[in-house]
């Protein structure tokens, strides 16, 4: 991947097991970026929407809107 990527994951239940995924995932290619969300499980984009949206407003920002 060419495109700037980060890969999101929660703190929940199998946080373990997304960190490590997100670690490999960084390793195999620098490029992508993670992050890990406070109190969120495997389905954010359900019960907290509002977090989602705020965190894909952020990288647009960051990332998107000064190209």
């Amino acid at each position: 991947l060419r495109t700037p990527t980060t890969y999101l994951y929660g703190d929940g239940v199998l946080h373990e097991y997304y960190h490590d995924l997100a670690a490999a995932l960084h390793a195999i290619n620098p490029i992508i970026a993670t992050r890990e969300l406070s109190s969120a499980n495997h389905g954010i984009h359900l019960s907290a929407p509002d977090t989602l949206a705020e965190v894909i407003n952020s990288l647009w920002e960051d990332e998107c809107a000064s190209v």
